[in-house]
Formats: structure tokens, sequence, C-alpha cells
């Protein structure tokens, strides 16, 4: 139960993390090159860094019997040390360690293993639609296929509504203005980070949608300038009556530029091919 709840919690972050590093370690747009020759690709990146995750979603439901002056629970810390690699469209992941709270490892009877044991890769070829999930422990895989949006898929008719807008009209993006109430995005100044001068942005969102309900989102970002603006910090807290009050930090704790082998993006030798992704851990 505890691995399916931090699973569920650090998965999506990862991938944002993923996505966000294949985004900008692609060569930058207008990038100086030498006249009549052709523009190198940035062969790669190798690096290393952590996730802090503060969150009310995992705290335990509030008992009835407690008082209404009673203090609310703290907020729930999940901690995860990770490594990635980057070759061109490829992106590995490594969950090295994850940080249990307390309140799990006291549930767990004593001190919780480490999730997962012995670490996990996740692999993800975009290219090719395909993961692949590996343990060293078990020494299991999993090769999947990612999911593909579905944008030419006929809509459903609705009774009494006029047909649907085309799924590539470009008018569509003013509706996801409706209910804006704040939008920023600033630079703030320049910095240097891990031995890499960054330049520093601020962000803010809010948002109204339904009836009543709103939500808010803020955060900060340092880009490195010497790596086409790879983001080497970056922190954004979430709240809303409907959402858990949340925040996520990352750290790149080292960062660099070189091409990693094509090995680093397969399962070992040796490794059985596992069901499901659940079964590489058992």
């Amino acid at each position: 139960m505890i691995v399916r709840r931090l699973f569920a919690v650090l998965a999506p972050l990862c991938a944002v993390a993923a996505l966000t590093t294949l985004a900008l370690a692609q060569p930058a747009p207008g990038a100086a090159t030498t006249p009549g020759a052709t523009p190198t690709p940035i062969p790669g990146i190798v690096g290393a860094g952590s996730f802090t995750i503060q969150t009310l979603m995992l705290n335990a439901p509030a008992s009835s019997t407690a008082s209404p002056a009673a203090s609310p629970a703290p907020p729930t810390m999940l901690g995860a040390s990770v490594a990635f690699e980057v070759r061109r469209l490829k992106f590995r992941l490594d969950l090295l360690s994850v940080t249990l709270p307390s309140a799990m490892t006291q549930a767990s009877g004593g001190p919780a293993p480490p999730f997962p044991p012995g670490g996990c890769t996740i692999v993800v070829d975009p290219t090719a639609s395909k993961f692949v999930l590996w343990v060293p422990r078990t020494k299991k895989y999993f090769a999947g296929k990612l999911p593909k949006p579905s944008f030419g898929g006929k809509p459903k008719p609705t009774p009494g509504v006029g047909a649907p807008a085309h799924p590539f009209d470009p008018l569509v993006v003013f509706r996801l203005l409706k209910g804006i109430k704040t939008f920023s995005f600033a630079l703030t100044g320049h910095s240097a980070m891990n031995g890499h001068p960054t330049s520093q942005y601020d962000f803010t969102l809010a948002r109204e949608y339904g009836a009543g309900n709103s939500f808010a989102v803020h955060g900060q970002m340092q880009l490195a300038d010497d790596m086409d603006e790879l983001p080497v910090l970056f922190q954004v807290s979430v709240s809303g009556n409907k959402l858990p009050e949340s925040s996520l930090r990352y750290d790149l704790t080292s960062l660099e530029r070189r091409l990693p082998p094509e090995t680093d993006f397969h399962p070992p030798g040796g490794y059985k091919l596992a069901k499901d992704p659940g079964d590489t851990f058992k």
C-alpha cells in the first residue's frame, strides 16, 4: 500500500521533470554556428538531483472525536534522490532512494524499507512511444507502450448542442482564459547555482472554475544560462478549496553535457521480463 501511494505521487512528478528536461535539452533556435556549417545537436546530458514534496494528500482524515480547537495535522514530507541521462530524445531516470514520512514509518511497525528496494530505473523513448522499467534487486524488467493522445476521435453528439469545435480550432486557446484571475511570468534576476550562471523567474496563476471553486499556483525557477536554459532549480506550490495544499521542489546538484552510452538505456543482461510494472518489484 505504501509503495502504491508513494509511486502515485512520485511518478507524475518525475514524468514532468523528464519531459521538461527533454524539451529544454534540444539545441536553442538561432544558436550561433559557423557560416556554412551544420549545427551540432546537443549530444546528451547527465545529471543528478533531489525532489522534496510536501502535501496533505497522504494525511489520514481527522478523527470525528477531535476537538474543533485542535491544530490541523502537519503536511506529509517526502524526499527522493534521482539521477538522469538524456541521449538525444531518450530519457533515463534512476530513482535512487526515497525518504518516507514518519507517519508511514510508524504505521509500518518500524523503520520502513527503502522504496523501491535498491532503487529502480525507467527509460522513456518518445520517438518509439515506448518505456522500460527495471529493478536491480529483483533483476526484472517491464517494457510497455506510451499512451497516445487522441486528437482525431469522433466526438459523441450531444442533444441540443451545436457541432463541436474542430480539434485544431485556433480560437479554442482563448477558452482556456475563462476564469483566470491572475497570470504572471517575470524575470526577477540573475544568480549562480551549483557552478552554473542562472536566470531567475517567478510565475503565478490563479483561476476560478465551476461553482465557487478555485486554485492558485505560485513558483520560482532558475535556468542554467550555459546549458540552454535547463532548469537547475524548480519549486512550485499549489492550493485550492478542493485541492490538497502541496509543494514540490527539485534541485539539480550535478549537471554536465556529455553523451551517455546507448547501453545505459536498456535493461542489463540476465534480467527477466515481468508481466506488469508492479511485478518488477516482487
